[in-house]
């Protein structure tokens, strides 16, 4: 099982996104989809393999200490809802067959303008 939550609800394009996750699967990958008037795959933006750990949940009221992972969020993406969705994988980075996605809402902000 993965599941996942990001660190802050939302964060700026060009910004660092952090997630902690928790899979009791030897790896995982992270692949990034836009909420619009359909589900878009952000094309050339999944992850590599990254390790996993099953880490149990704990009381609501504490941090379950979860293993954080930083990514990049690209510049160009677009303000609005998005999905990271969280993918089970082998040692190799092959899909666990009948595995399923956790996923991790999110929102993307503009880019901090400068100064006018």
């Amino acid at each position: 099982m993965i599941r996942g939550y990001p660190r802050s609800p939302s964060v700026r394009a060009g910004g660092t996104l952090t997630l902690h996750v928790s899979s009791d699967a030897p790896a995982f990958r992270v692949e990034w989809r836009r909420q619009g008037a359909t589900l878009e795959a952000m094309t050339g933006a999944a992850t590599g393999r990254l390790p996993g750990h099953a880490i149990p949940e704990g009381p609501p009221d504490r941090d379950w200490a979860w293993p954080a992972y930083d990514f990049e969020v690209p510049a160009d993406w677009r303000s609005g809802v998005y999905l990271a969705m969280l993918v089970e994988t082998d040692d190799e980075g092959n899909t666990l067959d009948g595995s399923p996605l956790g996923e991790a809402l999110f929102v993307v902000r503009a880019p901090e303008s400068g100064p006018t």
